[in-house]
């Protein structure tokens, strides 16, 4: 895959994960947001699951809060 559409999967994963986390399940609704297809945001949805299972911490609550957080510093870091 070239290294502008893992830049911007990995940049898509991010939004997606920012929604989520913040209470956003409707899987229609966020393909709509993004442009893509339902079974598009699914197949992200899995992946994030993944990542998170992979990381497994004891509190996840609290975790991913801590991981909005970042991701919204280094959105504002890579806008300046």
């Amino acid at each position: 895959m070239p290294r502008a559409n893992i830049i911007a999967r990995e940049h898509n994963l991010s939004r997606l994960e920012k929604h989520i986390l913040r209470g956003t399940s409707n899987q229609y609704e966020l393909a709509a947001a993004f442009g893509v297809s339902q079974p598009s945001i699914s197949g992200w949805i899995k992946e994030l699951h993944r990542r998170w299972k992979k990381e497994s911490p004891e509190d996840t609550t609290t975790q991913r809060l801590i991981r909005v957080k970042q991701l919204d510093a280094i959105a504002v870091m890579a806008l300046n």
